[in-house]
């Protein structure tokens, strides 16, 4: 009863659920239906805004608005698209709730049938327990006390879980001869069971008197044997007139023993008819198990499927919602966008008109600005030819000077050479007056002689080549010996001749001085003129930066950006020009470098004849190197 109960309120529960979802599941295919038209509506709406938007812009976002269109039409496809596989899952939707009823009767259905065959086996198992009488026999003995009261009330049990196990069946297999034969058959196991218990009774009875009377013979005298007679004649006849009675009743009991096994025949082979009915069903019920439980599968697995389709569909319902509230504030926006843009249209009208104005009056100082140019590049062309001049004149004063120094070095070598001679001859000098200041001490006769002989000697050696610087050296004490010496005419004419020597050669170390002295001077003309050369430089350097910087910073202001417009046909011919200001700037450099090597050239031949000729002043040297330093600066600042 209570699994029967349990199964309809389940039953019950299920199909209010599911009415609750069919009716939850319409009118969510309505809700859906009234959002599509609503996006529709609002991308129609966007439509035409777009097209007020490309009215407005004009000619110059007509490929913008284009792009617009096309996209809006696509948009359109995508939603017919949209609202076809919502169509199509409103249908799946509704294929799921139709599988969902036919599996909860199929669920219902196995259920009953479940129940039949435990019904089934339960009436096979007491129909073969009736059909064992002695076992029966034996339970109503151990039950001789109360043997009807037990049976009746599993009788009243049987009957009460038949009758509800048959009102169970009845309503959910409609077998109504089955249910016609199981009472038939509860009905013939009462009888039978009545029949046994009575015919067990009186068996019962019987045993009891024969055991009553045995004890009564045994207990009786031996001697009473006319009491025993007549007690024996009392006793069969009353056994007589009892076995009779007990005999028709057994012959009564056994016709309708007959009647009842000939009736629980019929019922058994009816049962095994209905038996085999019931394998035949049973067997049905498996295969239609076996179907519904692939086809429960088959479904779940679908279930699944429509179960992620619809989650994805929630989530495509909420990205719409999201997408047409972006398309409302859009559609705001790009109205607010049209007046301002109306506004900047008008304003750039303005401007227009205003640019225009100036780029007239650009134009006319653009043209001025660039004769003034040309005027100055034509001044800078002939400068710089002016400059290559000045500078094929340097080249050519410094191979002059070049050569003018190669043969002062060759005379100062000379010079070398005459200075060692002289310390070498000053040397011999100076032992010989020795010499002569210890011959002079002694004025006597006979040292005359010897005197003149050294004289002799003296002049047959001044022809060799050093034999001057000897005489020269002894012109300082010419007093000394003309007043000691006797000879004085002889000596006076040697010294005469080493003095004219002298003058000439103090006339030559003075004309080299002076020749060094020009070449200082020259070299310093040339370093004079190489720094104004990097003055020139270092100026352009200076006005053609201050010219760059002129140029961005009128690019950063409203005219510069506008003379750079106005500029765009001249741009070639300001690249020209500073090609041509670059090639002069990097020919100017190489010059410089040119002069400079010549610069350290004259330096360190300078510093040669300044080892050379330790007469010539240090202040010279010093004011070369600070020169060639001042250069070297100027022309790092150049580079730089």
């Amino acid at each position: 009863m209570d699994g029967g109960t349990v199964s309809t309120e389940e039953l019950k529960r299920l199909h209010t659920l599911y009415v609750d979802l069919r009716s939850e599941n319409y009118d969510l295919s309505e809700k859906l239906k009234r959002k599509d038209t609503e996006l529709n509506m609002l991308h129609h709406k966007v439509g035409k805004l777009e097209e007020m938007i490309s009215s407005a812009n004009g000619k110059e976002k007509w490929n913008a608005v284009n792009r617009g269109n096309i996209f809006i039409c696509l948009s359109v496809d995508d939603l017919n698209e949209l609202l076809l596989r919502k169509e199509i899952d409103v249908l799946k939707g509704k294929i799921d709730v139709q599988e969902e009823e036919f599996r909860l009767q199929q669920s219902t259905l196995m259920l009953e049938l479940y129940n039949l065959t435990e019904q089934c086996q339960h009436y096979k198992e007491q129909l073969s327990s009736i059909q064992q009488p002695g076992a029966v026999c034996k339970d109503n003995q151990k039950k001789a006390d109360h043997p009807y009261t037990v049976q009746e009330k599993e009788v009243n049990w049987n009957c009460v879980n038949g009758n509800s196990e048959i009102d169970q069946i009845s309503p959910l297999s409609n077998h109504e001869s089955v249910q016609a034969h199981m009472w038939e058959l509860l009905e013939a196991k009462l009888d039978s069971v009545l029949e046994k218990d009575q015919v067990q009774f009186t068996d019962q009875q019987l045993q009891a008197l024969r055991r009553v009377i045995s004890d009564g013979l045994s207990l009786l005298p031996s001697n009473d044997l006319q009491h025993r007679s007549a007690e024996r004649s009392v006793v069969h006849v009353s056994t007589q007139s009892d076995s009779q009675s007990f005999e028709t009743k057994i012959e009564h009991l056994q016709a309708e023993l007959a009647e009842c096994n000939e009736k629980m025949n019929k019922l058994n082979s009816k049962l095994i008819e209905q038996d085999e009915q019931l394998v035949q069903k049973d067997n049905l019920l498996n295969d239609m198990s076996r179907l519904l439980e692939s086809k429960i599968d088959s479904f779940e697995v679908e279930k699944e499927k429509f179960d992620t389709e619809i989650k994805h569909l929630k989530s495509d319902l909420d990205c719409l919602q999201e997408k047409h509230i972006e398309a409302q504030q859009n559609a705001v926006d790009s109205a607010n966008q049209c007046t301002a843009w109306e506004t900047q249209y008008a304003e750039l009208q303005r401007l227009l008109e205003i640019s225009e104005d100036e780029l007239k009056r650009l134009k006319n100082f653009h043209v001025a600005r660039q004769q003034s140019w040309e005027q100055e590049i034509e001044n800078s062309a002939t400068e710089l030819s002016n400059e290559k001049e000045k500078s094929d004149q340097l080249q050519q004063q410094l191979t002059s000077v070049h050569r003018k120094h190669s043969d002062e070095i060759s005379v100062l070598r000379k010079i070398a050479d005459l200075k060692k001679q002289l310390r070498t001859e000053t040397k011999r000098a100076d032992l010989l007056q020795e010499k002569i200041v210890e011959l002079l001490k002694d004025v006597g006769g006979s040292r005359a002689d010897d005197m003149n002989e050294l004289f002799s000697n003296l002049k047959g050696e001044s022809g060799s080549s050093s034999s001057w610087s000897f005489l020269s050296g002894c012109n300082k004490e010419s007093d000394k010996v003309s007043l000691a010496c006797s000879d004085q005419e002889s000596v006076h004419s040697s010294c005469i001749m080493s003095g004219s020597e002298m003058i000439e050669l103090l006339e030559r170390i003075n004309s080299l001085k002076k020749g060094n002295y020009e070449l200082q001077e020259k070299v310093q003309m040339l370093e004079e003129a190489n720094s104004t050369i990097v003055e020139d430089l270092v100026a352009k350097n200076n006005t053609i930066e201050q010219l760059l910087r002129e140029r961005h910073s009128s690019s950063s202001s409203v005219k510069g950006f506008l003379e750079r417009m106005s500029a765009e046909w001249f741009d070639n011919d300001l690249r020209t020009m500073n090609k041509k200001l670059q090639r002069i700037l990097e020919d100017t450099l190489k010059e410089n470098l040119r002069l400079q090597k010549d610069v350290e050239n004259l330096s360190a031949e300078l510093a040669r004849l300044s080892t050379a000729v330790p007469s010539l002043p240090a202040e010279t040297t010093n004011v070369c190197k600070t020169k060639k330093l001042n250069t070297q600066k100027r022309i790092i600042l150049v580079f730089s």
